[in-house]
């Protein structure tokens, strides 16, 4: 009786596992909640999707992949979501002829896009071309209890391998994790504070 038991009981909490683990037409990479200054800042950090090219006004070649990203403000006060990634390439790759850029696509990111192509940016080549020798920059005001979603493009040069990132907070301070193939980087990215009424 007690070994019928204990495989019911195996089986059961398998089958559950296996059950909670599979997330159908689920793109989410990693998901994470932080403290600033007392208050609960939620961030979920997408996996890529895309994988297309781009020909910028130089005539390089670049690959592209797509990742998403959302910010829920748990907490009771509005809160300054500051995110600013440099005009220069990133060149963390072993030869330095590799080498990435970030940029930040202007399209409004949506969960019920989560399932198409590109998650769903339809202007992206208008958005490179207009910002690719700038400063990537986005400042927002997230309300309490309420999010912000939005895009960020990572084009490669000469650089191979799967790609994984993620927006982590220390504090107050914003910091992006970039991972392609076996190498990483981790960069300043910005800033996520409240707001003082």
């Amino acid at each position: 009786m007690k070994r019928s038991l204990i495989i019911v009981l195996i089986f059961v909490a398998y089958y559950s596992i296996g059950q909670t683990s599979v997330k159908k037409n689920n793109s989410s990479y990693t998901e994470a909640t932080f403290s600033v200054a007392g208050n609960e800042v939620h961030i979920q950090n997408s996996l890529p999707k895309g994988g297309g090219r781009y020909n910028d006004r130089t005539g390089r070649t670049f690959s592209y992949v797509i990742f998403w990203y959302r910010i829920v403000n748990k907490s009771n006060k509005p809160m300054e979501l500051n995110i600013r990634f440099p005009s220069d390439s990133l060149t963390f790759f072993p030869s330095p002829d590799q080498y990435i850029k970030i940029s930040m696509p202007l399209d409004t990111m949506k969960l019920e896009k989560e399932s198409m192509f590109d998650y769903g940016i339809t202007n992206l080549k208008y958005s490179l071309d207009k910002n690719f020798f700038k400063p990537t920059r986005l400042m927002k005001t997230i309300k309490p209890k309420e999010e912000s979603l939005f895009y960020i493009a990572m084009l490669f040069y000469y650089a191979t391998g799967s790609a994984r990132t993620e927006l982590v907070l220390k504090e107050q301070k914003l910091f992006y994790n970039i991972k392609v193939g076996s190498e990483q980087v981790i960069i300043p990215c910005g800033s996520f504070t409240t707001i003082s009424k």
